[in-house]
């Protein structure tokens, strides 16, 4: 028997499979897909009816405990683009050992296989280029930075009001260039006390800060009770 035959054959045969495969995929179980699995991994190897497995397993397996049978349009659309993907990797690998006779022994494998073929599976997709990640701005600076920069950006404000603005512009990118604390003046019972913030302080703590020495009560033993636990977080930055 030819070769040609004997894939033809063969194809046919893994075709009727996959067909009864699938008529009988509702009344499989995890436990004989997987055995069923196995057995084709370490025996036949046949392609299609690996995927269809490995479908009906993790469609099995899945947190929500669905079971989803794909059809048979979707296992040879996974088979049709498996083949090309071994195809490709085969080509690239005998073309960059052997650019001179590479189709010669590509057609060893691959009888009909064309020299437009090549072109394409040589061919390499362009990579879009990343985008950069830009992190969250937290700090309490950079966040009052933002948003007084949102304000003169709106347009609404009387003179006096933008020169301000402006000027605390200045201040705040002064001071977070130059790395200097935040200072929070505090004032309790009758004592004022500034506390001083690292330079990276989220927004968020030195909000809550002023929060708990807002509390009616507090008193400054308190408050450097919890001035330390933030100086010494490393969450506060």
């Amino acid at each position: 028997m030819q070769p040609v035959q004997e894939a033809n054959e063969q194809e046919s045969q893994e075709s009727i499979l996959l067909r009864s495969l699938l008529a009988r995929g509702e009344d499989l179980r995890s436990k004989e897909v997987f055995d069923m699995l196995v057995a084709e991994q370490d025996g036949r190897k046949r392609l299609g009816i690996l995927i269809l497995l490995r479908e009906f397993y993790q469609s099995m397996v899945s947190p929500d405990g669905k079971k989803a049978i794909p059809d048979l349009e979707t296992v040879d659309r996974k088979i049709r683009l498996s083949k090309e993907r071994s195809r490709r990797n085969f080509v690239r690998r005998v073309y960059r050992k052997n650019k001179l006779f590479a189709l010669e022994e590509i057609r060893t494998r691959y009888p009909d296989y064309e020299d437009v073929l090549l072109i394409k599976d040589l061919a390499v997709k362009s990579r879009k280029p990343k985008r950069k990640k830009h992190k969250p701005i937290l700090d309490l600076r950079r966040c009052q930075l933002e948003k007084l920069t949102a304000l003169l950006r709106s347009g609404d404000l009387p003179e006096v009001e933008y020169h301000s603005v402006c000027n605390r512009i200045v201040m705040l990118q002064n001071a977070h260039d130059l790395r200097l604390p935040i200072p929070l003046t505090v004032k309790l019972q009758g004592e004022t006390l500034v506390y001083d913030f690292d330079w990276k302080t989220r927004e968020n703590i030195v909000k809550s800060f002023v929060e708990l020495a807002n509390k009616q009560g507090m008193t400054h033993e308190l408050l450097k009770k919890r001035y330390q636990e933030v100086r010494s977080s490393p969450n506060s930055f």
